[in-house]
Order: structure tokens, then C-alpha cells, then sequence
């Protein structure tokens, strides 16, 4: 039995039909639709008791009657064959292989048919008439035979395809197969006939065999086969000399090699002369091999080689000897002493240092040098100090400072500090308490971690362009906020009072840093 799964249409001739899902789904037989034809696509109800099969149907005006069988198209997805008594027995079609715009056509013979397990291969093997069967009907029933081959003495292969067998030996040595069929062709175990013997092929499909003796080779010469060739006739295709060896003196000069035995004496060396040529020189004491201003290498005397050298004999730059090679670039000639009334230029009235001399290896000015250390006290005397209170740069300072142990972690620049007296460290200050408030202020210079050593302003002037300030000349005052300076004094009651300094430019974040020693807590 065959069952539809949808999605087919009904062609005749050129006209189209609509199409409704099933014979309930058919508008009503009225007059009005008197002569019209619909393609139900679909069976409906029960066999044998109200079963309205698919197809087309036509009205009369009062009842809708089917028009007989039509031929339809179905995708392969929508179509299957099923068993009529065991309906999960069943077929499905699948049309993915045949080449876009094709149309293919099964034909049935007439004869029953009962299909295989392969296309092609219509007879079967049957190895009860085999052996007696000399006209087997197909090669297909020849390859059944062979793949059922096997066992000792036999030969089987994989079957590439339908014309490619490979048969049963009569025997494991014979060329002779099964059926009659010989092979001359094949080479076997047997077919060698002594030990080194070598096959060599002598042309398409044929061979030769060479059995090498002592000493011999396989080879081919400049004309013939290749056959075996003995030790000179392979030294001839070598092109090397009978008993040639790589320290034979003959062979040795011919290369032009040189060898320890061409050394006659010792201190000689080998100094080449031009192309491929050579000679040998001799050093005496206290000679040397170089080349001078003509000619070529040899060996010279140490006078030779002071000369070439530009050296005076006797030249020394210890203090043994005067320094010969160096004296001749005084201003008097090379005197070994030097009067200062006999010299002329800058030197003449007793100025033996030039100025630029000096100023090259001294300190102009104390910005040169960035870790200066004093040896002693350094008095101003009727002069000041100067601090730059122009600070260009955000986070610098121009002041006096010194180093302290940071009480904390994580310092900040601008951070306002005060010497705790437990523990000799600083710690933020915070106007909230006399103990934060009132002892010895500074403000850190460097960001460091807790007891650490930190950078501390005790005077003057700092940049810190996250500082809130606004006013020029304004006073500044510690804050109840840890670390931190504020314009307005705080005013909250136990809260305390203390100048640390003043805004000295706002727009440029610029204070000056100069704390009071007194302080006052707010009632």
C-alpha cells in the first residue's frame, strides 16, 4: 500500500484547480457553484463508512461528486510504501542524487523482479555450480566468487571495481591459476636462483638477473646496461686514481695542499705571495713580520718597526724614561723643562691653567649638581636665600625640607602631616582633635609606603593642582578632613584652629607653606 504525506498538486493539460485540505473543507453544492471542480488533497473519515477520498470534485448545484483518479506529483520527502499487514515495513524514496534538470526513468522488465543488495548484481553465487559452470552470466557472480577466497596458498586482493580480479593460485610457487588461466608475467621467490643475485629490468615488462661476485658492483657505464662492474671499472666511473689516498704526496701537491712537512725550521711562517703562490719567512729575535710603506711582508728589525710605527726609540709613557715621543709638541721645542718667562700666548704671565680648562670640569652654578653635600657650614653672610615661589610644574616645590618616616601607607603630594609624638612617625592631620592639630607640621613631598623614609616641606613654596583654593593672599588653615587644608577656619565645636600658610596663586594652585605655632579650640 502506498500513503500520501502532503504537498502535492494536480496538473491537466494547462488548467489549475483550487485546492481545499479535504472534502469538509469544499464549500456548499449550491447553485451557485454549479459546474465548479476543486482538488481536495487530502482522504477524510473512516473505509466503509464515510471515507471521501482525495482528488478532484465537481458540483452539480446540490452535491459535490469525485471526478476519478488523478495523476500527482509528490516530493520524495511525501511518499513511502508500507507492508499491508506490518505497516512499520516500509520505503522511502530519496531523489538527492540525481544531476539538477534531469529526469530519470525506472522501466520494469517483464518478469517478476526481486531486487538485490546492490544495483547490477542480478546472480548471486552459487558454489555448489561453480566449479562445473563454464559460462557464468555475469562478472558480478566472478567477483562473489573471489571474495569468498581465501586460506593458505591463496592470493586475494581488494576489488577495485568490476574488471579487476586477482584469482586463486593453483599452488603457492605456480604461475598457472585455477581454471586454466597462466600468468608468465609474475616474478616469484623462486625465480631467483642464487644468493646476490640482483634483477635488473632490460625494458618495458621484462628483466634480467646479475649476480654480483666478490668485490664486483652494480652499475651502468657511460655506454651499455647496467650489468655488474668490478672495482676498477667502477673507480674509472669515479674518475679516482688506483690506491689514491688523501696524504699521498703526489696527489697533495696536485692539489696544491700544504702539509706540516713544508715547515723547515722553527718561527716560520707562511706568508702568500700572490695568487695560489707562497713564501716562507724566518723571524729572528726580536723581529717582527709586517709590511712597510713599500714593497711586501717580511721580517723587520725593532728599528724597522719603530718607524713604521712613528715611534722614537726609547719612547716610555711610565716614568723610566723622559717622554721622548710626546716632548717634541711643547711650545719650546721639546726642552724637558719648561720656563714659564720663555713661553708666549696664554701662557706668559704665569697662568698655566686656561679658564675654559677649568670651567670644564667645575660646578658653575649649585643646579648642576642634584645631590650637593656641604662640608662644612655654609654662611650667607650679608645675603639671603632665595626660594622661587613661580612653581611651574604640578607636585614641585621650592623650599626647605627634610626627611622623615611616613606613619602610613600610600602618601600623597600636598598631604598635610604632623610628628606624632609615640612613635617619632607623621601622620595626617585632622583639625577634629588638639593631638592631630597642634604639634610640629609638615607636608609630604613623596609618595612612599609606611615606614618608609618620606620627603617632608617645612617651608615654603608648593604646587598641587587638586588643592582647593580660590583667593590670592588668602589664609590657609589644617581641615577636619584627614591630611587636608581648607580657606575657611573650621567653626564646629572642639574642632581647632591653626594657620599652616596662605594661597599665594590660586589660578596657578601655589600656596605658601609656613605653619603658626599657635592653635585655638572653637567653644
Amino acid at each position: 500500500m502506498s500513503r500520501f504525506l502532503g504537498g502535492w498538486k494536480v496538473l491537466t493539460g494547462t488548467s489549475y484547480y483550487t485546492e481545499v485540505a479535504n472534502f469538509a473543507a469544499l464549500p456548499t453544492a449550491a447553485a451557485g457553484n454549479s459546474g465548479h471542480v476543486y482538488l481536495v488533497k487530502a482522504a477524510q473519515g473512516t473505509w466503509f463508512v464515510n471515507r471521501k477520498r482525495a482528488g478532484l470534485y465537481i458540483s452539480s448545484g446540490t452535491a459535490w461528486t469525485r471526478l476519478g483518479v488523478v495523476v500527482g506529483i509528490f516530493s520524495d520527502a511525501a511518499y513511502e510504501l508500507y507492508n499491508n499487514t506490518d505497516d512499520t515495513k516500509k520505503v522511502s524514496w530519496d531523489l538527492s542524487g540525481i544531476t539538477a534538470n534531469n529526469e530519470r526513468v525506472i522501466t520494469m522488465p517483464d518478469a517478476n523482479v526481486t531486487l538485490g543488495t546492490a544495483v547490477g548484481d542480478d546472480t548471486a553465487y552459487n558454489a555448489g555450480t561453480w566449479d562445473g559452470n563454464s559460462d557464468v552470466a555475469t562478472k558480478n557472480a566472478i567477483r562473489d566468487k573471489i571474495e569468498t577466497m581465501g586460506g593458505t596458498g591463496d592470493v586475494v586482493g581488494p576489488v577495485a571495481n568490476n574488471d579487476e580480479y586477482i584469482p586463486q593460485w593453483n599452488g603457492a610457487d605456480s604461475k598457472t591459476l585455477k581454471n586454466g588461466f597462466v600468468k608468465t608475467s609474475l616474478v616469484l621467490d623462486a625465480d631467483f636462483t642464487a644468493a646476490d643475485e640482483v634483477m635488473v629490468g632490460t625494458g618495458v615488462a621484462s628483466h634480467n638477473q646479475i649476480t654480483l661476485a666478490a668485490s664486483e658492483f652494480l652499475a651502468k657505464k657511460a655506454a651499455g646496461v647496467a650489468t655488474n662492474v668490478s672495482a676498477a671499472d667502477a673507480r674509472t666511473i669515479l674518475n679516482v686514481e688506483d690506491d689514491s689516498d688523501k696524504t699521498d704526496a703526489t696527489n697533495v701537491a696536485a692539489a696544491g695542499a700544504v702539509m706540516d712537512g713544508d715547515f723547515a725550521a722553527a718561527d716560520e711562517v707562511m706568508v702568500g705571495t700572490g695568487a695560489g703562490t707562497h713564501n716562507q719567512i724566518t723571524l729572528g729575535a726580536s723581529q717582527f713580520l709586517a709590511k712597510g710603506a713599500a714593497g711586501v711582508a717580511a721580517n723587520k728589525t725593532a728599528a724597522e718597526a719603530l718607524t713604521i710605527l712613528g715611534v722614537a726609540s726609547g719612547a716610555d709613557v711610565t716614568s723610566s724614561n723622559a717622554p721622548q715621543a710626546h716632548k717634541i709638541s711643547h711650545e719650546n721645542a721639546g726642552t724637558d723643562e719648561i720656563s714659564v718667562t720663555g713661553l708666549s700666548g696664554v701662557l706668559a704671565d704665569d697662568q698655566h691653567v686656561i679658564d675654559a680648562e677649568v670651567q670644564a670640569i667645575s660646578i658653575n652654578n649649585v643646579s648642576e649638581d642634584t645631590t650637593p653635600d656641604l662640608g662644612g657650614t655654609l654662611v650667607a653672610g650679608e645675603h639671603g636665600i632665595k626660594l622661587d615661589p613661580v612653581i611651574g610644574t604640578n607636585l614641585s616645590y621650592s623650599g626647605i625640607v627634610e626627611d622623615g618616616t611616613a606613619g602610613y601607607g600610600n602618601t600623597a603630594i600636598g598631604e598635610l602631616v604632623y610628628l606624632a609624638s609615640a612613635d617619632g612617625k607623621w601622620e595626617k592631620a585632622d583639625a577634629d582633635a588638639e593631638a592631630t592639630t597642634k604639634p610640629e607640621l609638615a607636608m609630604v613631598l613623596s609618595v612612599v609606603a609606611a615606614d618608609a623614609t618620606v620627603l617632608l616641606l617645612k617651608y615654603g613654596y608648593i604646587r598641587v593642582d587638586t588643592f582647593s583654593i580660590t583667593n590670592d593672599g588668602a589664609p590657609l588653615f589644617a581641615g577636619c578632613t584627614e591630611g587636608a587644608i581648607v580657606e575657611t577656619a573650621p567653626s564646629g565645636s572642639g574642632d581647632y584652629v591653626r594657620r599652616i600658610g596662605s594661597v599665594y596663586d590660586a589660578t596657578a594652585h601655589t600656596i605658601f607653606f609656613n605653619p603658626d605655632g599657635i592653635w585655638v579650640e572653637v567653644p
